[in-house]
């Protein structure tokens, strides 16, 4: 860490490692590899996976709902 640099918050961190196994189990490629990633690639991804969370979330929701 460099001077001036604050230290991530524990939640920050986690919410990182949630999105980087997002787009890993998306891509099917290892950790190791999404952090090869540019980070317009990888920002695309993580969108599309939080989108895809998002749209199971409520289709499961409406699902509870009729039952």
């Amino acid at each position: 860490m460099e001077e001036g640099e604050e230290e991530p918050k524990k939640n920050e961190a986690h919410i990182w490692l949630s999105f980087i196994d997002m787009v890993s189990d998306i891509t099917k490629i290892s950790w190791d590899k999404i952090w090869d990633l540019g980070i317009i690639e990888f920002l695309n991804y993580a969108a599309y996976a939080k989108e895809k969370f998002n749209r199971q979330k409520e289709q499961i929701k409406r699902w509870k709902a009729k039952n």
